[in-house]
């Protein structure tokens, strides 16, 4: 998510606000998920299913996840969500390559912009470098190559059978993928699953989590290009309040 962002922060932000601005910098000017788009088997309707899902804004981004999906696990001595058993909860973060995190371009500025005047030139000027350092941060973490994880995200639907989802792009909020600029490769999974385990329209207009085996291979798509992939993976509604 920090890739290709744009940090349009006139003001200091307090360390919270901050990397919330770096997740979601760039959420303001790509979408696509409510985008009616023909596949090769459907069409999404482009209509929200319930006014839950319709409630969801544009940047939206999971919450809860995993630390929820983790203590619920626990309470219940069960998995929650119907998740399957032996796959390691990773968050989008995981996915970028090490020493590229939030928190870690974060503090690597963060002093200098202490010293530096709300909205003065040379405040700007930092936050032009922590978006090239972004922009440079296009890689993806080797060490999760061939794994097996759990991520929550959102559904950009490629290819359907008889309106199930079979394959689709995992992003990291909700309208992501279409307008320019999408996601980068490393905040972009490619997903593909047997019908059994695909999701109905309904169910890819909200969060949804995705476990499979997680492999760096990058794909390009009429949507944009993933860096990962994950084949043969499970796939179903996730629910924050579980």
């Amino acid at each position: 998510m920090l890739s290709r962002m744009r940090l349009m922060m006139p003001q200091r932000q307090p360390r919270s606000q901050a990397l919330t601005m770096l997740v979601a910098g760039c959420m303001a000017i790509s979408a696509c998920a409510s985008t009616t788009e023909q596949s090769s088997t459907g069409v999404l309707n482009g209509e929200p299913a319930s006014t839950e899902e319709a409630s969801l804004q544009y940047g939206d981004t999971i919450k809860g996840w995993p630390e929820e999906a983790t203590a619920g696990a626990a309470q219940e001595s069960q998995v929650v969500n119907d998740y399957p058993a032996g796959y390691e909860l990773i968050t989008w973060d995981d996915l970028l390559a090490p020493g590229f995190s939030n928190d870690e371009i974060f503090d690597r500025y963060a002093d200098r912009l202490l010293e530096l005047e709300d909205g003065s030139p040379e405040a700007a000027a930092i936050y032009a470098e922590m978006q090239a350092e972004a922009d440079s941060a296009d890689f993806v973490n080797e060490e999760l190559d061939g794994t097996k994880v759990n991520l929550a995200g959102f559904v950009a639907p490629l290819t359907y059978e008889d309106d199930i989802v079979t394959e689709f792009l995992l992003v990291p909020y909700f309208g992501a993928c279409i307008h320019v600029p999408a996601p980068p490769g490393n905040q972009t999974v490619l997903v593909s699953v047997d019908k059994a385990d695909g999701l109905t329209m309904d169910q890819s207009w909200g969060a949804v989590w995705v476990a499979g085996t997680l492999t760096a291979n990058s794909a390009t798509t009429d949507l944009a290009t993933a860096s990962y992939t994950m084949t043969n993976a499970t796939s179903g509604v996730y629910d924050e309040n579980s």
